[in-house]
Parts: structure tokens; sequence; C-alpha cells
């Protein structure tokens, strides 16, 4: 027998239902949180709003049976000597319409309503003093009670309110108060609706800026978001602009690669394709050497697709690197002084690629040992958020007109300057990628002079 169609709804709006929950979701966490709280805040408001009536209401009582306690008591005190008859007329002049006034003088218990007089009697048979609740089948009271020194004879005082005393609100402002209440939790939820949509309409706005970036209607993330996903569009933002730039440099790479290979090749060709001539010992020498000029020409490419840029691996040890790639470059050119000058702790970290700052780092000092007479210098220093990598020689340096050619970005392979050629290209790229700048100038030592300076807060806007 199948189940009928309403039971299979439910089954599937109960799965439906199951599915939404159990997915993670910052409006229904928001939700999860907030409407407890609401109810909460809606229950302590009634409670707190029945308490503090009742303790109004009471303390109203309490004030206006004081209030009569202290008239009758200077009725009594002023009266001078006290007889029955001056008790009895004295407790017949107070305000019989709402209270009742009763004295023991020891002798007799004088009431202002007769009905009350066995209440009476039970109250003063007891040690209670001040407000007093008494309650039997019949009688719900407050009253209170005193006692006084009059010309050496003690006096007992009750004051009694006539009505049955009700310490609870009525029915109709328990009632008003539960709607005003529910009214509060109505509009609680209401404004946390209202709130929690309106604080996460910034994202909705983000998810519709990710769909015409994916769909190309648009190249970058507006950065004028709240301050809570500032940082993470402009960092979201730094890693388009990377993409970009890679992206560039891949298309560039490949059409500097075809270029730098075309001639090398077209040579090879040319002299291995007659196999009836045999190659002649200059030819092959020029093959040779061409041959070595491509493969020179492959492993820049390489090294320049092995770039990482910003936003890849993890913070390095700057002393601890710099210090394992001038022991490499010391063993290529032994005969060498280097001297490394640090103004930074030895656990001083930066946020760069291990292979990008060793390519840095070991293609400038490579250039600086191969082209001094005897003397490099390394200075490393951090100055606010920027990282400054300062090497120098003592060789012969570069020609001041030839500086600009060094520092010119976006170099093709065969326009480089001899002498500084394929390396401090891949250098260039390398820093450019992280939003440095590499600055050529000459030494106090006559020779060149390289720095390399990173900002932080270009690179990661977490390290600044």
């Amino acid at each position: 027998m199948k189940p009928p169609k309403t039971y299979k709804r439910l089954q599937d709006n109960i799965s439906t239902f199951r599915n939404w929950w159990g997915r993670r979701s910052i409006r229904k966490t928001l939700f999860s949180y907030l409407f407890p709280m609401g109810l909460a805040f809606m229950l302590v408001v009634w409670i707190s709003h029945q308490l503090l009536i009742g303790y109004l209401h009471e303390e109203l009582h309490r004030s206006r049976l004081e209030a009569q306690l202290s008239q009758f008591t200077e009725l009594l005190a002023g009266s001078g000597q006290l007889t029955d008859n001056k008790i009895k007329q004295i407790v017949n002049s107070g305000d019989q319409g709402s209270y009742i006034f009763s004295v023991n003088s020891g002798e007799s218990i004088v009431v202002s309503e007769k009905t009350f007089l066995d209440v009476v009697k039970n109250i003063l048979s007891g040690d209670e003093r001040g407000i007093i609740h008494y309650n039997d089948k019949d009688h719900t009271l407050l009253g209170i009670a005193s006692e006084i020194d009059i010309g050496g004879k003690k006096i007992q005082i009750l004051v009694l309110e006539k009505e049955n005393y009700k310490p609870a609100i009525s029915d109709d402002v328990h009632l008003v108060i539960g709607v005003v209440a529910l009214a509060l939790f109505f509009s609680i939820i209401f404004f946390i609706y209202l709130s929690v949509n309106t604080a996460l309409k910034p994202l909705g706005d983000l998810s519709v800026q990710l769909s015409e970036l994916k769909n190309g209607r648009r190249t970058r993330l507006a950065e004028d978001s709240p301050v809570e996903f500032r940082e993470v569009v402009v960092d979201f933002n730094h890693l388009l602009e990377v993409l970009d730039r890679r992206l560039k440099r891949s298309r560039r790479s490949m059409s500097d690669l075809s270029h730098s290979i075309k001639t090398p090749l077209t040579v090879a060709i040319a002299i291995t394709g007659d196999q009836e001539t045999p190659i002649e010992h200059d030819d092959r020498e020029f093959l040779h050497a061409k041959l070595s000029e491509l493969r020179k020409i492959i492993d820049a490419q390489m090294r320049r697709a092995e770039m990482s840029g910003q936003y890849s691996g993890k913070p390095i040890k700057v002393v601890e690197k710099v210090e394992a790639i001038i022991d490499v470059v010391r063993r290529i050119y032994p005969r060498k002084s280097y001297l490394l000058k640090k103004d930074l702790p030895d656990d001083f970290f930066w946020p760069i690629d291990e292979h990008d700052f060793n390519e840095v780092v070991g293609n400038i000092l490579d250039n600086a040992a191969k082209w001094s007479d005897g003397r490099i210098d390394i200075t490393l220093a951090q100055e606010k958020n920027m990282f400054k990598i300062m090497i120098e020689d003592d060789g012969p340096g570069v020609a001041q007109d030839n500086l600009d050619q060094l520092t010119k970005r976006k170099r093709r392979l065969d326009e480089q300057t001899p002498g500084y050629g394929l390396g401090l290209s891949i250098v260039d790229e390398i820093v450019d990628n992280y939003s440095g700048k590499l600055i050529f100038s000459k030494s106090k030592m006559a020779g060149l002079r390289v720095e390399v300076i990173f900002s932080a807060s270009k690179l990661n806007p977490a390290f600044s």
C-alpha cells in the first residue's frame, strides 16, 4: 500500500529542512544564537516587570500602614492618661473606612471592628512586630504591629487593612504584561532578522561580484566593502594581480623563448641540413656556441617559470638563508672576501618564497663575486615596514649611462647588458612580482651597488 501524498510531501519537507540545517551558514548560526537570546530577554522582561509591579504594590501598602500607625501612635501618646474610654475614643476616630485599629492595654483589647476581634487576638498573642501577613480560611490581611510605652505602661498597637490583601497583581495586568512582552519578542525577532540580513548583504554582493568575475564582466572586486571583509577583498585583488602578472610573464617568456631560439636553431639546421657535406671545425665550434647559448636561454626561461611570487610559500628566516647562500658562493669564488652586515635579529622572518629569495640573493651575489676584485659587502636592514638587501663590490662597476638599462623592466633576452645578463633579468622580474624595488648605483668601493627593497604593506597586509 502506497503512503498518501500528504505524508510523502511531509517527509520531503522534513528531509529538505534537515539538509538545510546540516549546511554551515552564517545566517543560520546568528539566528540560532540570537533567537534564544531574544526569547530569554523577553522572559526576563516579563518576569522582572511582574516582580517590580508586585514589589511596588506591596511597598505602597506598607507605606500607608506605616503612616496610619505613626498617626495613631501620636494620638495615643498625646492623649495623656489613657483610660478604656479614652482608648475607645481614639480607636474609633481612625480611618474606619479602610483600616482596623486595635489597642491591647494589658487589661483589655479594643478593636474598631468587633467582627475582627478574634483575628486581632490571634495576631497580638504572638511576638511579631512590624509588617504582618495574616492568613486564615476567611482572611488574607496585611497589617503592622508596634509596642509603645505611655506613662510607664506598655501598650500593643495593631493596624490592619480591612480588605483582603492580594500580593499578586491582577490577571488583567498579567495579560497586559504578557501581550507587551510578546509584542516586544516579535519586535526583537523582526529587528534581528532585519539586522542579520542587512549585515550579510555585502556577502551577497560579493557573491554577485565573484560571478561577474568568473563570467569576465569585471576584473577586480570592489574594495569599498565593510571593514570585516576589506582585507580579504584587498588580498584577493592582489592575488588576481599576481595571477595576471604570471600569465603575462608566461606569454612573454614563450614569445622571448620563441624569438631567442629561432636564430640558433636556424643556424643548426643550416649546418646539419646537408648530410653529404662534412661539418668543418669552425662550423662545429660555431654550432657548439649557438647550442650552448640556446641551453642558457632555456635554463633561464625554466628559472623564470619556477618563480612563485607573493602569496606563495611561507615566511623564511632571512639571516639563515643569506648565510647559506654566501657559503655556496664562497665555494665557487673562494679567493673573494665576503662581509655580512645585519641590522636585524637572527630570527627575523619575511614573507617570501624560499626559491624566489634564493634566486634574488644568489644571482646578485654571484654577479658581485664574478666582477669584484676581492671584496663583497652584504647588508641586511629593516626600516619600519620595509626590508632591504644591499650587495656591493669593488669591481669595475657599470657605466652611469648603462645603469638605466640594468633597471629597465620587461627587457627582452637578446637586449641584456653584457656582463649583467640573464640572472639580473630574473631578479628584476621576481622583485617586480613582490612589488619591490631594484636599484643599481655606484658603490663606495667604486664597483656596483645593488639594492633590493621589499615593502610589507605592498607585499602582504598581514605583515604591515
